[in-house]
């Protein structure tokens, strides 16, 4: 296996992006990020520096994750961290600190300013619980 990466895509010094990892065009992913294995970056995504993403993460295209609670002194950077199997609908945005549990999924448009438990669906500004994974794939 090996990575992809697509037009015009940024990535910045220390990044270590794991093997059959997928990144889009228009990416811009900053410094010292740790992206995982065989994750799907959708295009226009935006990664700031040191924040961390999980193995077999999908990020939808035009998602944010920030690390600057108080622009632009930049003196406590809170990066957002993403752990395994997460979905992430397009034009998401994690605000500074965020941690996205295991398996977790987040709806489109959405606006995370808390941390979200594993196996947990959100949507919503803010971001709002919906419903507990594993309880709705017992209703299937």
């Amino acid at each position: 296996m090996s990575v992809k990466v697509w037009n015009m895509v940024y990535i910045g010094e220390g990044t270590t992006v794991g093997d059959g990892t997928m990144i889009g065009s228009l990416s811009h992913i900053d410094e010292q990020v740790v992206i995982g294995k065989s994750c799907r970056i959708q295009g226009m995504v935006y990664i700031s520096a040191k924040c961390k993403i999980g193995d077999r993460v999908f990020m939808g295209p035009g998602s944010t994750l920030l690390n600057d609670k108080y622009p632009p002194k930049m003196k406590s950077l809170e990066p957002a961290v993403i752990e395994d199997r997460v979905v992430i609908g397009g034009n998401v945005t994690l605000l500074p600190g965020v941690t996205i549990g295991e398996e977790a999924k987040i709806g489109a448009g959405s606006v995370v300013t808390q941390n979200i438990p594993s196996g947990k669906i959100y949507f919503g500004n803010p971001a709002r619980e919906y419903k507990d994974m594993t309880k709705w794939n017992h209703e299937k």
